[in-house]
């Protein structure tokens, strides 16, 4: 065949399987290619997660179970408090609360119907415990007030933690009963998911994104015994086998393929031929 006919035969064959969009304006002449108003359904509809463009990660739906993201934002709040505390600009707030605790448990300021608070909160006395704890949140919320004043910076710092985990634990209510995941109706000591889980492990331990699988497991895994190092082992194990893979090497696990004992297989001669079935079949 000559390079003309092959060429002819080439164009042929594309214009049979390659379609124009002409006929179909709204879709050949948009100016890009996802109209505005589709993205935004999408980013307000799905795009909720807290992954790159707002993907969902497996913490977004389970973080709480690994201490995800709070175990980080308590850190950072309990050391901006520590400091807060050191600097002297929560002295009044701390006082006011130690305040409240000793008026709910013990009768050192009195019991009705006189309670009198400590200075310069006693005066004047009070009938009951809920007049004298509602006059010890006002001056709470007035410490509050001078307190946040006082720290500056850190006030944003606290506001930003204290946010952040509050809306985790609003949307992991919510993510889960989008995934129709629901804790009531499941059966307690079910086997299934367990022995669905364990060779799952491998794949989840090929996902090593943040927030995602290795990263939640291996933060819920408790290593202080074999059972929690056996399944950290077996993630890591699972990535470990596809990186290699990948560069062409197929590693050797030394596990077999085949049980030891190869499992019995249910008999079919009784579907086969004969010899002389057949060629009485072929002769007919």
């Amino acid at each position: 065949m000559s390079t003309i006919t092959q060429t002819a035969a080439a164009s042929k064959t594309a214009q049979e399987k390659v379609t124009t969009l002409n006929g179909l304006p709204l879709a050949a002449n948009t100016p890009t290619p996802i109209p505005a108003e589709v993205a935004t359904y999408y980013q307000n509809t799905l795009a909720k997660g807290s992954g790159p463009s707002g993907t969902y990660l497996t913490t977004d739906f389970f973080g709480s179970a690994a201490g995800i993201p709070y175990n980080d934002y308590l850190t950072s709040v309990t050391s901006t408090i520590s400091a807060q505390l050191t600097a002297g600009t929560l002295t009044t707030l701390n006082l006011i609360y130690s305040y409240m605790k000793t008026l709910v448990s013990t009768a050192t300021y009195g019991v009705p119907p006189t309670i009198t608070l400590p200075a310069p909160y006693n005066t004047p006395t009070y009938a009951t415990y809920d007049a004298a704890l509602a006059r010890l949140i006002t001056e709470a919320n007035k410490a509050i007030g001078t307190a946040i004043t006082a720290m500056g910076t850190a006030t944003t710092t606290l506001n930003t933690a204290w946010t952040a985990m509050v809306q985790h634990s609003a949307n992991e209510s919510i993510f889960q009963t989008q995934a129709s995941i629901d804790y009531a109706t499941l059966t307690a000591g079910a086997q299934l998911p367990i022995t669905s889980f364990i060779p799952a492990l491998a794949g989840y331990g090929q996902d090593r994104q943040v927030g995602m699988a290795f990263d939640f497991l291996s933060s819920i895994a408790d290593t202080s015994n074999q059972y929690g190092q056996a399944m950290v082992a077996a993630l890591i194990e699972g990535g470990n086998k596809a990186g290699l893979e990948s560069a062409g090497i197929t590693p050797d696990t030394a596990v077999p393929s085949q049980p030891n004992a190869v499992p019995p297989l249910v008999s079919t001669s009784q579907y086969g031929y004969t010899v002389a079935q057949a060629r009485a079949d072929v002769q007919t």
